[in-house]
């Protein structure tokens, strides 16, 4: 039998208790919702968030005005190295003074295409006159001043900021595109480098049996040893006092070099590693082992583009007495936005 409460009405049970909470929870929820949309019919729509401008964030770093038309750098396509050759027999001589890092007579800039797997080198006349920065006789940075980029790298005591010099003065005169790393040789690992590679054959153009008796007008040889150096190198004595004669050669050169560094590294994925080691001794380099190696073998599986030259300009004799090579800086412009650039809009 059911008990009555002392009230005389039936006492509440759990089930009921239960759903009276919901009901007044529901009702409580009903009352918000109104009150929200009466305040939303008053007030109008609430304004859109603002999540900020994220268009600078997606722009490219680098850009160029041509003609009217805007041009970006390709920065996640490309990777810049920029290849050094120094007169100096021994890149890591002590008792080097602040503007004793000897000259810059090979300049090359690889670019390489990741997107497009290619190589584009482009090479650069030791006279061109282009700002570069100097130091004083205590060591320190005195400003900027427009001289051969050869002499770029000889301001600075330590082999690291004669290279940053070198790579400043490159990128300035390049548009400021970035160059991502950079190998120094002394003259003696020019003669490694060639001796590794099995010797280099070239066809002599030019008669320069004043530096070897060997390199008569016509001539077909196998350069070995120091012959490379001399053949590489040979410029005042035998052609004049203009570069041309010599870059033209050093880019025949290179054609055959790096023909049979690819070969070699194709065959043989441990020949970077044996490049690398015979060359330590005679490079600096801000690429560590591993990335050096990965680096070259990366790029002896890519498709070779012609050499390219900034070539065009006009020569002279300065105040100094040295030649002085002077660009062309628009057509320099137009060859630069050609290899580093893509149209922006």
């Amino acid at each position: 039998m059911q008990h009555l409460h002392p009230s005389g009405k039936r006492p509440q049970t759990r089930r009921t208790g239960a759903l009276t909470a919901v009901i007044a929870v529901a009702a409580f929820a009903a009352v918000i919702l109104i009150i929200w949309f009466v305040g939303n019919a008053i007030e109008g729509p609430a304004p859109e968030e603002a999540h900020g401008d994220l268009s600078e964030r997606f722009a490219p770093s680098l850009t160029l005005e041509e003609g009217g038309v805007t041009y970006a750098y390709r920065e996640h396509e490309l990777e810049n190295l920029l290849i050094v050759g120094i007169d100096k027999s021994d890149i890591n001589a002590e008792n080097r003074t602040n503007r004793s890092g000897g000259q810059a007579d090979f300049l090359l800039v690889l670019s390489i295409d990741r997107q497009h797997e290619t190589v584009t080198p482009l090479q650069l006349d030791r006279d061109t006159m282009t700002p570069v920065q100097i130091y004083g006789v205590l060591g320190n940075k005195t400003g900027v001043r427009v001289m051969q980029l050869a002499l770029s790298h000889s301001y600075g005591k330590q082999e690291a900021e004669c290279t940053e010099n070198t790579v400043w003065a490159v990128s300035n005169l390049l548009q400021n595109i970035p160059i991502d790393h950079v190998i120094v040789l002394d003259m003696n690992g020019i003669v490694v480098l060639n001796d590794i590679l099995g010797g280099i054959t070239v066809t002599i153009e030019d008669d320069l049996t004043a530096v070897d008796p060997a390199f008569t007008k016509g001539a077909t040889l196998t350069l070995h040893g120091e012959q490379a150096e001399r053949y590489l190198r040979a410029r005042k004595t035998v052609t004049g006092s203009l570069n041309t004669n010599r870059l033209a050669r050093q880019r025949s050169y290179m054609d055959v070099a790096l023909d049979a560094a690819v070969r070699k590294l194709s065959a043989s994925e441990s020949f970077a590693e044996t490049l690398y080691d015979r060359l330590a001794p005679h490079m600096y380099t801000d690429m560590s082992r591993g990335l050096l190696i990965n680096t070259l073998y990366k790029a002896s599986t890519f498709h070779w583009n012609d050499f390219q030259v900034t070539g065009e300009g006009s020569y002279n004799v300065g105040r100094s007495g040295y030649m002085e090579f002077r660009p062309d800086e628009e057509k320099l412009r137009q060859q630069v936005i050609s290899i580093f650039f893509n149209r922006y809009n």
